[in-house]
């Protein structure tokens, strides 16, 4: 079930993440929805995905999803991987800033069918969700912690308030190569750190950072690509 969080101005907290950690889990764990927000403790397992969004984006862009003989996603992918048919962008940053991890979110009509069908399978790689949970530099080093939530925009409805709640605009549009009369709007690729603000009307709330925002002309091409970029902009914020 999806809920609201006021919006409010946008505050900059830097912050890296680093360090070693187990591969993605290849069996075990039940297949889960990442939209039911449960914490993930140790690599265990978590609630059915009964929305089946995680699997019906591997579907549509052809991402082969690391299951294990009985069809189960494990506990490190599905908690890793966030849609906004299920999730909404205020709940994943305020998942992000309770477990102390950026956001990396990726904006775009589902039209973009080209630039999605680069973006979305790298985004959900294996390299990319070893990365998401990489134990962070400075923190206690311990199983709970981990670097990153990945959020898709999966239903165009979502689209517009996700520019809104973010503050963010997409690059430049590019004609398409299709047709001389239409332009595409790049997507939006970006790593967000939602961080605890006080309102103007003394209540706690979740502001977004913008740390980092790609081109997206085109995507990054590969998962090492995509990994190296998030990495470049780890270091540039030390948490």
């Amino acid at each position: 079930r999806r809920s609201n969080i006021g919006s409010s101005s946008m505050t900059v907290v830097g912050g890296e993440s680093s360090g070693d950690t187990d591969d993605t889990d290849e069996a075990g764990g039940s297949s889960c929805a990442a939209a039911a927000l449960l914490q993930i403790r140790g690599g265990g397992t978590i609630s059915n995905d009964s929305g089946g969004s995680i699997r019906r984006l591997a579907k549509r862009y052809g991402v082969d999803l690391p299951t294990n003989e009985l069809d189960e996603l494990p506990s490190k992918f599905a908690s890793a991987v966030l849609t906004s048919s299920t999730t909404s962008l205020a709940e994943a940053m305020q998942r992000s800033n309770a477990d102390a991890r950026f956001l990396v979110v990726y904006i775009s009509r589902q039209g973009s069918s080209k630039a999605n069908g680069v973006a979305i399978p790298n985004l959900m790689s294996r390299e990319m969700i070893k990365l998401a949970n990489r134990r962070p530099l400075g923190k206690k080093q311990n199983s709970d912690t981990s670097s990153y939530y990945i959020w898709i925009v999966d239903d165009d409805g979502d689209y517009d308030s996700a520019l809104k709640r973010l503050k963010i605009k997409p690059p430049a549009k590019r004609k398409s190569k299709s047709s001389s009369s239409k332009s595409v709007a790049p997507p939006i690729l970006a790593i967000v750190n939602p961080s605890t603000s006080v309102s103007s009307s003394g209540k706690l709330t979740v502001t977004p950072s913008v740390l980092s925002q790609h081109h997206c002309q085109p995507p990054p091409g590969s998962p090492e690509v995509l990994t190296s970029w998030i990495n470049a902009t780890r270091k540039r914020h030390l948490r």
